[in-house]
C-alpha cells in the first residue's frame, strides 16, 4: 500500500471514513480564498467539512468520554485535498486505500497512565497523554503510505466542566516541501496565539522546540508533530447543522461505580470499569430460563434468569481483527482449572467455551476496553460465580448492544447483533 505525499497544492490524509460528505451534499467554500491553493487554504477546506462531524472526546478529572461511536473513528479512507488547476475551486478526490485507527491501543496508553503514582489529574496532563497515545498510534496506521504521519485535531476548552475538548480528523500524510511551507505560515508560540492573530488554534511543534515551552504551550505537541485546529463551528456557511450535534451525551471509557446490587469482591485485580454486582432475590429465584447476555459496546456481561439480571461483570472482548463473533450459542465445555492456551502459552482459568469455536469466557486482564484474542475475558472471582451456576448447554447471547431491564423487574432479552 502507497500514496503519494502531498504537494503544495494538494494534501493527503487519512480521515475517518464517517467524516465524508455524502456523494449528493453540497458544500459551499466560497469562504475561501481560491486565487490562493496554498496548504492552509487547503487545510481550511478540510477543516469546513470534517470537523463538524467529528466526534469529541471530553478529556476532565481524570476521565475520557465520547459522544460517538468509537467504531465510526477506527476506519480511515485516504483522501487528496486539492484546487482545481484551472478555477481554483477546492476539490475532493476519495483515493481507493483504507487503514486502521486502534483506538483500543489509545485508550490502553490512558488507562496506564491514570493508574500511574506519578500523573497529574489536570485536564492539560490527561491531553498530553491522550495526544501522545494518538500520535503513536497515528505512526502506526500511516505504515505503508509515504509522508509524515501528523495527527490532525481540534481543541477547545469546555466552559462548563473546564476540562479539554479534543476531536481527530484523521492524519495528515506531510512532505518536507508542505511541512515547510505550514511551519512559515504558523502565527505564533503556543495554541492560544492563533485565536490571537485571528487565525484558527495551530500548533506544529517537534521535539527541539518543545524543550523549551512549558506544558501548556506542549501541550498538544506530545514531543512530536502535531497539527491542531481550533474548535470549529458545527453549522455550515448557510447556518443550517451539519453532522453531530455538540453537547451530545458522553459516554465514558471508564465508568464510575454507581450501580445497584452488591458487588463481588474482586482481589485479583485493579478494575478501570465497574465492579462485578449480583442480585441476591434473582439468584435465590427457581428459574426456567437461563442464559448469559454479552454486551460487547458495554463491555459487560449478565447472567440472567427469565429475563431478570441476578450477576452483570465487566469484561474484555476481541478487538481489531480478533474480534469476539456475534450470535447465539452454548457453552460446550467447562475446565475450572488447568486449562492452557496452546498458543500464547497462558493459563485460562474458569474456562467456558462457547458453541465449538476455539473462544470462551476465562478469567484474564481487564483495561477497560475490547483487548483479548477473541475470548471474553472477566475477573477471576466472576469467572468462578459463572462457573459455579451456568451449566454445559447454558445459552449464550454475544451482541453489540443490548438495554438490560432495571434491576429486579421483568424485561424481554431485546438485543442487537449488527
Amino acid at each position: 500500500m502507497s500514496a503519494v505525499a502531498t504537494t503544495a497544492t494538494s494534501l493527503s490524509i487519512l480521515v475517518p471514513a464517517a467524516l465524508l460528505p455524502g456523494e449528493g451534499e453540497d458544500l459551499s467554500f466560497n469562504a475561501f480564498d481560491t486565487t490562493a491553493p496554498a496548504a492552509g487554504q487547503l487545510f481550511k477546506v478540510f477543516q469546513h467539512f470534517a470537523a463538524p462531524r467529528a466526534g469529541e472526546f471530553l478529556l476532565d478529572n481524570g476521565d475520557v468520554q465520547f459522544n460517538g461511536e468509537l467504531h465510526e473513528e477506527s476506519s480511515l479512507q485516504l483522501i487528496q485535498v486539492s484546487s482545481d488547476e484551472e478555477s481554483g475551486e477546492p476539490h475532493i478526490n476519495v483515493r481507493p486505500a483504507m487503514s486502521h485507527f486502534d483506538w483500543a491501543g489509545v485508550m490502553q496508553e490512558v488507562s496506564d497512565a491514570l493508574l500511574d503514582e506519578h500523573f497529574l489529574g489536570t485536564p492539560e496532563e490527561l491531553a498530553r497523554v491522550f495526544t501522545e497515545a494518538v500520535r503513536e498510534m497515528a505512526g502506526i496506521a500511516a505504515l505503508g503510505f509515504a509522508g509524515e504521519a501528523v495527527p490532525l485535531l481540534t481543541l477547545r476548552q469546555h466552559p462548563e466542566t473546564q476540562g479539554v475538548g479534543v476531536s481527530f480528523l484523521g492524519i495528515w500524510l506531510a512532505d518536507s516541501r508542505t511541512m515547510a511551507e505550514m511551519r512559515s505560515s504558523l502565527p505564533g508560540q503556543s495554541w492560544h496565539d492563533g485565536a490571537a492573530a485571528g487565525q484558527n488554534h495551530y500548533i506544529l511543534l517537534d521535539a527541539a522546540e518543545v524543550e523549551g515551552r512549558g506544558l501548556k504551550e506542549a501541550l498538544l505537541s506530545a514531543a512530536m508533530l502535531a497539527l491542531v485546529f481550533g474548535g470549529a463551528s458545527a453549522k455550515a456557511d448557510d447556518g443550517v447543522s451539519v453532522g453531530r450535534p455538540t453537547g451530545g451525551k458522553f459516554t465514558s471509557f471508564f465508568q464510575r461505580d454507581t450501580r445497584a446490587g452488591d458487588k463481588l469482591e474482586v482481589k485479583t485485580q485493579k478494575l478501570v470499569q465497574d465492579a462485578p454486582r449480583y442480585y441476591r432475590d434473582v439468584l435465590d429465584r427457581e428459574h426456567s430460563d437461563l442464559r448469559i447476555v454479552v454486551n460487547i459496546g458495554a463491555q459487560r456481561a449478565f447472567l440472567v434468569k427469565d429475563g431478570q439480571i441476578a450477576f452483570e461483570t465487566p469484561i474484555s472482548t476481541g478487538r481489531g481483527p480478533r474480534m469476539t463473533p456475534r450470535g447465539t450459542f452454548k457453552i460446550t465445555e467447562k475446565i475450572r482449572k488447568g486449562k492452557i492456551s496452546t498458543i500464547y502459552k497462558c493459563p485460562l482459568p474458569g474456562w467456558m467455551r462457547v458453541g465449538e469455536m476455539p473462544i470462551g469466557m476465562h478469567e484474564g486482564e481487564l483495561p477497560g476496553y475490547p483487548a483479548s484474542h477473541g475470548c471474553i475475558r472477566m475477573p477471576l472471582e466472576s469467572a468462578h460465580f459463572i462457573f459455579d451456576r451456568a451449566p454445559v448447554g447454558t445459552t449464550v447471547q454475544i451482541v453489540d448492544s443490548w438495554s438490560p431491564p432495571v434491576a429486579g423487574s421483568t424485561a424481554p432479552l431485546v438485543a442487537t447483533a449488527n
